[in-house]
C-alpha cells in the first residue's frame, strides 16, 4: 500500500487537473488501485454504500439509466442484475478501467461505453436515471456546477450520487495537491433551482446518497 501512496502523489505534485491524471495515470497503478478493492475492510465499506444504493432504486421506477464514473462496472453490474435495465450507458475518465468495465460486463447487451471525463461528456439520449457513486467528490469545485447541469440534462427522473455528507470535514488538512473535494451539494442544487434529499447511508459516516427527482 505505500509502494502505491508514493506513486499516486507522483501524478499530484501540481495541482489536481483531472485531464492530466486520469489520461497519464499507468496501468500499474490502476492495477494496484484494483488490488484494494477486494480487501475484506474496503469491500465491506463498498457493500455499504452499494447496497443503501440498491434499497432506494427499489422505490424507483426505471428501465433506462447512465453509470458516470463507472469505474471497471461493478456498481452497474450490481443494478442490472437487480432490475430490468433496458438501456444503460457507461462512462469513465480511465482507459484502462472503461477496458475492464466492458470485459466485466460483456454478457449484458444493453451497455453502451464512453472512454470520457465527466468534465467532457457529450450530449447524450436521455434516461431515466443517472447514477454518479463516489465520483463528484473528485470534480474541482470551480467546475461541479457545470457538471451537475450536464448530468441533469442527462435525465428524465432521477439523479442519484454517494458523496461526503454535509459539512463533511475530512479533506481540510490534504494539501492543495488534493483530489477529493467537500462540495455544499445542498446550496449548488438549491441555486440550480433543485431540491435535494440527503439520505444517510448506514455503517458509513464519511458517505451519503444525494437523490433528485425531477418534477
Amino acid at each position: 500500500m505505500l509502494n502505491f501512496i508514493k506513486k499516486v502523489k507522483n501524478y499530484s505534485k501540481k495541482k489536481f487537473d483531472p485531464k492530466t491524471y486520469y489520461k497519464n495515470i499507468s496501468e500499474e497503478v490502476e492495477k494496484e488501485l484494483e488490488s484494494e478493492k477486494f480487501k475484506p475492510a474496503k469491500h465491506k465499506m463498498k457493500m455499504y454504500r452499494v447496497n443503501a444504493l440498491l434499497k432506494h432504486l427499489e422505490t424507483l421506477q426505471f428501465n433506462t439509466m447512465m453509470d458516470v464514473g463507472c469505474g471497471w462496472g461493478f456498481v452497474t453490474k450490481c443494478v442490472l442484475d437487480k432490475f430490468n435495465i433496458t438501456y444503460c450507458h457507461c462512462s469513465e475518465a480511465s482507459h484502462h478501467n472503461i477496458e475492464k468495465t466492458k470485459e466485466y460486463l460483456s454478457n449484458y447487451q444493453q451497455v453502451e461505453f464512453l472512454y470520457s471525463l465527466i468534465e467532457d461528456l457529450p450530449p447524450l439520449p436521455k434516461v431515466d436515471l443517472v447514477i454518479a457513486t463516489g465520483v463528484l467528490h473528485h470534480v474541482r469545485p470551480e467546475n461541479i456546477n457545470d457538471v451537475l447541469k450536464k448530468l441533469l440534462s442527462y435525465t428524465n427522473k432521477y439523479l442519484i450520487h454517494d458523496d461526503p455528507p454535509p459539512n463533511f470535514r475530512g479533506y481540510e488538512n490534504q494539501g492543495p495537491n488534493t483530489a477529493n473535494f467537500a462540495h455544499d451539494f445542498i446550496t449548488i442544487y438549491q441555486k440550480l433551482g433543485y431540491t435535494i434529499e440527503v439520505i444517510p447511508i448506514p455503517n458509513h459516516p464519511r458517505r451519503v446518497i444525494y437523490f433528485l427527482e425531477l418534477k
